[in-house]
């Protein structure tokens, strides 16, 4: 869920940056004219410098907003491998938690083997102990 927000954002952030990138290339369009007409002006051609503030107040709107943009995109960048390193931490956290009952099972199954053995042997030495005792018994009374 974490991970779908921040793809959202990060591709909002990239959607935003390139339309930034869009108005940035129209408005380089709209300096070199500007630089055009300055440059008509000085030979006496042209008066307009109401238009000329209007327009480097867009340009400096827009380069803030491509900064932020840019700074928006770098730390979703570095969210994005924060997350992706909490990811492969989690998986090999899992992958532990898989192996380790899988070790467990099989070092408690070997040692309910090698107890069942020890028991057979105590159970073959408790009836040989038995039937010493018996023969002896019979031995002793003859």
């Amino acid at each position: 869920m974490e991970k779908s927000i921040f793809e959202e954002s990060r591709k909002e952030a990239e959607r935003k940056y390139d339309e930034l990138n869009e108005q940035n290339k129209i408005l380089h369009g709209q300096i070199e004219a500007m630089h055009i007409q300055l440059a008509e002006r000085d030979r006496g051609s042209i008066q307009d410098s109401h238009g000329d503030s209007g327009l480097q107040n867009v340009i400096n709107y827009l380069r803030l907003t491509k900064e932020t943009a840019e700074t928006d995109i770098s730390l979703l960048k570095r969210e994005k491998l924060r997350l992706q390193s909490q990811l492969e931490n989690a998986l090999k956290a899992e992958e532990n938690v898989k192996v380790t009952p899988n070790a467990e099972r099989v070092n408690s199954r070997a040692l309910l083997v090698s107890l069942q053995h020890q028991i057979r042997e105590m159970n073959l030495l408790r009836e040989s102990n038995m039937q010493l005792r018996e023969d002896n018994k019979y031995n002793f009374e003859e």
